[in-house]
């Protein structure tokens, strides 16, 4: 499937999800997918902001006696 437009929430959001497993910064996403094709940037920043807001409001793994 190639996808020429970036405007669909699941699709940008399963995107955010694996760069960020992959390390990714996220700040210049919008640039590498405009290279790819057109960009719907108010979703993109809403689906970045809620990645970051579920990344800070997941609980911190706590460290186990072995």
């Amino acid at each position: 499937m190639q996808i020429t437009r970036f405007d669909d929430r699941r699709v940008i959001g399963a995107i955010i999800a694996q760069l960020s497993e992959l390390g990714w910064e996220l700040d210049d996403l919008d640039m590498h997918l405009s290279l790819h094709g057109p960009v719907d940037l108010d979703l993109l920043q809403e689906c970045i902001r809620e990645a970051n807001e579920a990344r800070t409001d997941a609980p911190l793994p706590l460290a186990q006696a072995a």
